[in-house]
């Protein structure tokens, strides 16, 4: 009965010939940053490039959008809708006819979340478990269940169902391995889905002896390449309660910077820059130890998984046995 269509760019005039095709009667921004800025140039640009999915709306369409996301909602504002369509905002910001209320972590790293709808349907107050770690799922959820109530569906069934969604492969899934808890996010990064994972493992990693966060280059980011892989350095400095975590490895000519911008505001932090991860990926698995956690983060070109290969090979029972 519903057909869900990701419609996705890179350069400008991507999007609306594809909204046009698909002629959605819900058409959504999850969020808008700095992700493909090497092609769009600037972050409004990219906010302009992605309203465009609402010049495919239906005559009765709904506008869902990310309202605590800077610049977009007031690009959106100026969008042409249908006659009779909708702009609804989702977020915690003050602006958002749904929000997210409240959320609370789970020691198995899933989150109890509480989503507050529109006040003139009595503010209804509708809580679920979410899967899925990390303060963007939870705003992501948030958004969802906007969709959904778009499309004239029931708000707490589609809650009670988010219980039932698992991370895809290179998303957040965790492995373990031996005793090493691993986070595997490494499908894809841009600076603000970089910062996103590093908080969530920062959430999910508490009993930890060790954090260790494996990064890999950005790409797509354009002049300002070197500057946000510069910032996620800083912000990596002080994301874990103001502690950095033990081991940062880098992986790329880019995330370099990541690590130098850590290493000049942290310098206890052991810091593992390589540009050849699949001749130094043994060495670095070989680093880890019983109680470590490890987020694995970077773009797609970065191939970050080639790390997690290597890790399962070194840390497994078949090689733990014959080195004891």
């Amino acid at each position: 009965k519903f057909l869900v269509v990701e419609i996705g760019m890179n350069h400008p005039g991507e999007i609306e010939p594809l909204a046009r095709l698909a002629r959605p009667e819900v058409a959504m921004i999850v969020n808008s940053g700095s992700a493909h800025l090497g092609g769009l140039g600037s972050r409004d640009a990219i906010a302009l490039e992605k309203c465009a999915i609402a010049r495919g709306l239906d005559t009765s369409g709904t506008f869902v959008i990310h309202g605590d996301s800077p610049g977009l909602t007031d690009i959106a504002l100026k969008q042409k809708r249908p006659a009779g369509g909708l702009l609804i905002l989702f977020g915690q910001g003050g602006r958002c006819l749904w929000k997210l209320f409240s959320r609370e972590v789970v020691s198995d790293g899933s989150q109890r979340v509480v989503v507050q709808g529109p006040a003139y349907g009595g503010g209804c107050k509708i809580p679920f478990t979410l899967k899925l770690p990390g303060l963007h799922n939870a705003i992501n959820a948030t958004g969802a269940i906007a969709a959904v109530t778009a499309l004239g569906l029931d708000a707490q069934k589609a809650a009670d169902a988010m219980a039932g969604v698992e991370p895809s492969e290179g998303r957040m899934v965790r492995e373990r391995i031996g005793n090493i808890d691993i986070y595997n996010d490494s499908y894809n990064a841009n600076p603000e889905a970089m910062l996103a994972s590093i908080a969530a493992f920062a959430e999910v990693s508490t009993m930890a002896t060790r954090r260790v966060v494996a990064l890999g280059d950005m790409h797509e980011l354009g002049e300002q390449s070197q500057a946000l892989h510069h910032m996620v350095g800083e912000r990596l400095a002080t994301a874990f309660s103001g502690n950095p975590p033990e081991i940062v490895i880098t992986s790329g000519p880019l995330s370099g910077e990541i690590a130098r911008a850590l290493k000049a505001l942290a310098p206890q932090v052991q810091v593992e820059m390589v540009t050849d991860l699949v001749a130094q990926a043994p060495r670095l698995a070989a680093l880890l130890r019983d109680g470590d956690a490890l987020l694995i983060k970077g773009s797609r070109a970065s191939s970050m998984e080639r790390l997690l290969q290597a890790i399962r090979l070194e840390k497994s029972p078949a090689k733990s046995a014959k080195t004891s």
